[in-house]
């Protein structure tokens, strides 16, 4: 192997972010929260091909501890978005929804295979997010199943 000096694989914006972080998170810990950040979310299998196997779980284990990271999903399906303690995951969600009810009011209406197309996400997120919209009066629902709409109350 060839070491190139100067070279990162930590681009300069994330080592300045990473910065505030140092006495926080432990080097594997900042992997893993750069995976995070750049992806949007971090997960497993992922993280295995970046660090030693055994040391996954207690990395994600001790970021989930610390608020660097929220668990998102079950099982095979889980994944890890940045915390509140960045304010990654609160500000991230509320920007997925704020962009759902922009396109809603332009539309008129959206659905949640429109919504997870927008969001670049999976059918189940999407409705998540509608819902909770639905449920903060932002949106109101039309329809069943298949055919259901959600429309802007302005």
């Amino acid at each position: 192997a060839v070491t190139l000096r100067s070279r990162s694989l930590v681009d300069a914006e994330d080592q300045a972010w990473l910065l505030g972080l140092a006495e926080t998170a432990t080097a594997s810990e900042r992997l893993a929260l750069i995976a995070a950040r750049s992806d949007g979310a971090v997960t497993r299998r992922a993280l295995r091909s970046m660090m030693a196997e055994a040391e996954v779980d207690a990395v994600l284990e001790g970021c989930v501890a610390k608020g660097l990271l929220h668990r998102v999903g079950k099982a095979g399906g889980t994944r890890y978005v940045l915390g509140s303690a960045l304010g990654g995951n609160a500000s991230n969600e509320n920007r997925r929804r704020d962009r759902l009810l922009e396109e809603a009011r332009r539309l008129g209406a959206i659905t949640s295979t429109d919504a997870a197309r927008l969001l670049q996400t999976s059918a189940e997120d999407a409705r998540k997010l509608l819902r909770e919209l639905e449920r903060a009066g932002a949106l109101r629902a039309e329809g069943k199943t298949r055919g259901r709409r959600y429309r802007p109350t302005y």
